[in-house]
């Protein structure tokens, strides 16, 4: 069976009032960031955040911040969300700032959270997801369309020498993506968060099949990894997806950032949550990947200390 990677997501846009351990200010981020590489996370994710727990997914003091002083920077794959603006150059602006300063080596684009909707599962009710209403702030530049930006995402991820993450939440996605990599925009091995929900109605139901059936898409020549991202659903559908997930070669995408329906225990972390995923993929009888390993699986150029894979 092949090595699982385990992506810790360590905040997302969860409050405390939800999930207490979830980490907000960037010392708290950079405490749960060594708990949960300690617990056998390999991938690193979390998002920018204001004092009083809003989204700031561009703040490059923030991320200067959190990663300073973290003294195994060879343990380290990480990256940060997309950020907000009307063109690709506004949007991910921090980039370069960051990558020079700290380092980084990975990247994400995930274009469908424009639109996502959050239904609460008891009344019913829909309200615009928090990526939805950072459109309407203020960007520098002229607008370009959705493709525009993805072609220069696609661009500037190859010059900064930046491993892109694809989220995927509808199957027309893949199609997309299946385009750019046959037009050499996109480097094998292709890096697809496959995101499945209950709660926030985009994509395909939230079951095995479904994660077959996406994977189908992909032509049998492209070269490519893939993560089992389920977000808004309950605890026993989220260990069915990962339990298939690890059985068909996926890999995991877990924390105090992505919380089951039913939230986490008050005494949670992030290393906890990587520790139960890492006893769920050898109840499966597989291996966990270590950062040197994630990095040669999904192909990323170096560490972050300089060094070369």
């Amino acid at each position: 069976m092949s090595q699982t990677i385990i992506q810790a997501v360590l905040n997302e846009d969860v409050r405390t009032d939800a999930v207490p351990g979830v980490p907000i200010l960037p010392h708290q981020v950079r405490q749960e960031m060594a708990g949960a590489l300690g617990a056998g996370a390999s991938v690193i994710h979390f998002h920018g955040r204001t004092p009083s727990g809003g989204q700031a997914p561009d703040d490059t003091a923030y991320y200067v911040s959190a990663l300073q002083g973290l003294t195994d920077l060879n343990s380290l794959n990480w990256y940060p969300p997309q950020g907000h603006g009307v063109n690709g150059r506004s949007r991910w602006r921090f980039l370069p700032d960051v990558q020079r300063v700290v380092g980084m080596n990975l990247i994400s684009i995930d274009p469908h959270l424009f639109d996502m909707m959050d239904v609460d599962p008891g009344t019913g009710a829909i309200k615009p997801s928090w990526m939805a209403k950072l459109e309407s702030s203020e960007s520098a530049g002229e607008p370009e369309s959705p493709l525009a930006q993805w072609l220069w995402f696609c661009a500037e991820a190859r010059r900064l020498e930046l491993k892109p993450l694809f989220g995927v939440f509808e199957p027309g996605t893949l199609r997309k993506i299946v385009t750019w990599w046959r037009n050499g925009l996109v480097d094998g091995p292709v890096v697809l968060n496959l995101f499945l929900t209950e709660r926030f109605h985009f994509g395909l139901d939230p079951i095995a099949e479904s994660l077959d059936r996406l994977r189908a898409m992909i032509p049998a020549d492209m070269p490519y990894e893939w993560f089992c991202c389920p977000i808004g659903v309950a605890a026993d559908t989220e260990r069915r997806l990962q339990q298939h997930a690890v059985r068909t070669g996926g890999h995991l995408r877990v924390g105090l950032g992505s919380p089951p329906i039913e939230g986490f225990a008050p005494e949670a972390s992030n290393a906890s949550v990587v520790r139960a995923a890492v006893e769920l993929v050898r109840s499966q009888g597989g291996q966990v990947a270590s950062a040197d390993d994630a990095r040669r699986i999904l192909g990323v150029a170096r560490s972050l200390d300089g060094a070369a894979r």
